[in-house]
């Protein structure tokens, strides 16, 4: 038997790491790095990795750098 759905308000911000997006668009490998209470719902946004086709970028350009966080 199928509970019905039960929609909900987004009241909290909070930070996740993940080891990649799954083509239907859940995570993988999911784990939850703590609130963020200076975020508000409607400022959060899902951050999109940047797609670098090997051979294309020389080694210390911007492109080739990590991501750096500020949580």
């Amino acid at each position: 038997m199928t509970k019905p759905v039960r929609w909900v308000r987004p009241e909290l911000v909070v930070s996740v790491r993940y080891s990649e997006w799954s083509p239907d668009g859940t995570l993988r490998f999911p784990i939850f790095n703590g609130l963020r209470p200076e975020v508000h719902p409607a400022e959060a946004v899902r951050h999109r990795p940047r797609v670098v086709i090997e051979g294309h970028v020389k080694p210390g350009s911007p492109a080739h750098s990590l991501t750096r966080f500020p949580f």
